[in-house]
């Protein structure tokens, strides 16, 4: 079988500054991970999502409080600052018809 990249594997290199919105640290990560697809799985096996798939996806703040969607003009790293160990996750919305395809695919 094909070799899949484990998450742990993966680890996309993305360019974020304080000004940089929730929407658009989605759309960074989702075509990074079209790109880690189609260099792991070759052409024709890979999988990617389209432009118009964007906002199937969120991002995600997970600290000790629980976690938090974003909404897409938030600014994530002003947030972080406030609670540094806190991580961020791109998901799938629950609302999405891609959870009943996919389902509730995780993205760190």
């Amino acid at each position: 079988p094909p070799h899949r990249p484990s998450p742990t594997s993966v680890s996309p290199q993305l360019h974020v500054t304080s000004q940089t919105s929730a929407g658009e640290v989605v759309k960074l990560v989702v075509l990074q991970m079209n790109d880690v697809s189609h260099g792991a799985l070759g052409g024709s096996a890979a999988f990617c999502y389209g432009e118009e798939q964007l906002e199937h996806f969120g991002l995600v703040f997970a600290s000790e409080e629980g976690e938090r969607w974003l909404p897409d003009e938030a600014r994530p790293l002003a947030l972080q600052a406030a609670r540094p160990e806190g991580r961020f996750y791109v998901r799938i919305k629950e609302t999405s018809p891609l959870v009943l395809q996919f389902g509730p695919a995780t993205t760190v």
